[in-house]
């Protein structure tokens, strides 16, 4: 009996070794594993390139840093601007909630971004976004479905929810381009922005609810510093008037350069034929004498 249990000890601690051995694996890769999975997976919810370059996560803590995240322009607006780039993104989460249908996150704290809000056709960046990520998610929703049978009525796979206690974004920097603005990107200052109690009161949103509240709360936001910066848009659009008045100037000025050479060379050629004819009658009359 003693050589049984002194076997499945041995066996329990071997177990209980891999488990660690496992458990430090995953706490020292977990950086690396989250950051693939963000540069992995995000662009596929969002249908925009996202990228990240350093993840740093505190499980026991339930804290998440990320540093560097940027969220390309969505197709058919300015390829060399991003739509967000943060040099710095906190997250505090409910670790144990990642094992739940409801993820709960306490805070997203996001300092210093930047943000891009580009107007075309009267469809701007972040609203062309929206419409992806609903469309997506709507045709994923579709695709789960199981298809309907006179005995069982249609089925949807339950998704991941999430609750965000509040967003907050401080010292935003909005790039602003649209017709108001000759086509201009003007840099305007944004209010500190703060969000919170999203999903709470409904058990949890998805994720595609929960990113289009979010920004139509941004783009309020972003309207009324929009609508304030009205005398930056003035100056923008006169700053462009003023480019093109001078470029009509010097097209003027080069215009009457050339018709002044111009003039001046008829005259010359009208003078020298002259002269030349001149010369030819001298010639004649010397014959006649």
């Amino acid at each position: 009996m003693n050589k049984l249990m002194k076997r499945l000890l041995k066996i329990v601690a071997g177990l209980l070794l891999v488990v660690v051995v496992l458990l430090v694996a995953a706490l020292l890769f977990i950086n690396s594993i989250v950051k693939q999975s963000i540069n992995t997976a995000a662009p596929k919810l969002l249908g925009v390139n996202t990228h990240v370059d350093v993840v740093n996560i505190k499980p026991l803590r339930g804290i998440v840093q990320i540093k560097n995240l940027t969220l390309a322009n969505p197709e058919g607006y300015t390829k060399d601007k991003f739509l967000f780039a943060v040099t710095e993104f906190y997250v505090n989460i409910d670790m144990a909630s990642l094992f739940s249908d409801t993820i709960k996150i306490h805070k997203i704290l996001i300092n210093a971004p930047g943000c891009t809000y580009e107007i075309k056709n009267g469809i701007s960046n972040m609203d062309a976004l929206i419409a992806k990520i609903n469309k997506r998610e709507a045709a994923q929703q579709e695709k789960q479905a199981e298809p309907q049978t006179p005995q069982q009525p249609p089925k949807k796979k339950a998704g991941k929810k999430v609750i965000i206690d509040e967003i907050s974004l401080n010292d935003t920097k909005l790039d602003y381009s649209s017709s108001m603005t000759a086509g201009t990107f003007l840099t305007i200052p944004i209010p500190s922005i703060i969000i919170k109690d999203i999903g709470k009161g409904q058990d949890g949103t998805s994720f595609g609810d929960a990113l289009s509240d979010v920004f139509n709360k941004i783009l309020t936001s972003f309207g009324s510093a929009i609508a304030g910066a009205g005398d930056l848009a003035g100056k923008a659009i006169g700053d462009g008037l003023k480019g093109a008045t001078d470029v009509v100037k010097s097209s003027s000025d080069a215009v009457k350069s050339s018709s002044d050479a111009l003039d001046t060379g008829v005259k010359d050629t009208t003078k020298a034929v002259g002269s030349a004819l001149d010369e030819m009658g001298g010639l004649f009359k010397s014959k006649k004498k």
